[in-house]
């Protein structure tokens, strides 16, 4: 199949999984379809489970990776996560350092209201 599978098209895949997360949990999610219909069926049945409490990661290739948030929006403190990307980075000799910059961009509002702003 082309990207999203037709489970994530609905909110009871996503019900699913957000009753599998802990208190805290956070559930990562590749949403990719070429279809831009299927992509936004599928985000939006995700933002409806865990109240916008999402943040995105767009990624060469028309990737878009959701971190959604079981539990409160995480308090994301700039330098502390730049210092965090750099170290692990470091560890396992990849570039990181663009892609946590990248994140912080696409998400800078989000982070900074506590949710992500669907408009």
């Amino acid at each position: 199949p082309d990207g999203v599978h037709e489970s994530q098209l609905s909110g009871e895949f996503f019900n699913h999984c957000r009753n599998r997360l802990t208190e805290n949990g956070i559930l990562l999610v590749n949403q990719w379809s070429s279809d831009f219909q299927n992509t936004k069926l599928a985000r939006d049945a995700l933002n409806k489970i865990v109240e916008d409490k999402i943040l995105n990661q767009h990624v060469h290739g028309g990737n878009n990776i959701a971190f959604a948030f079981n539990g409160n929006f995480p308090a994301l403190k700039r330098k502390s996560f730049f210092e965090a990307a750099q170290k692990m980075a470091l560890k396992l000799d990849i570039p990181l350092q663009e892609l946590a910059r990248n994140f912080w961009q696409q998400n800078a509002e989000a982070i900074q209201i506590g949710q992500y702003k669907n408009s």
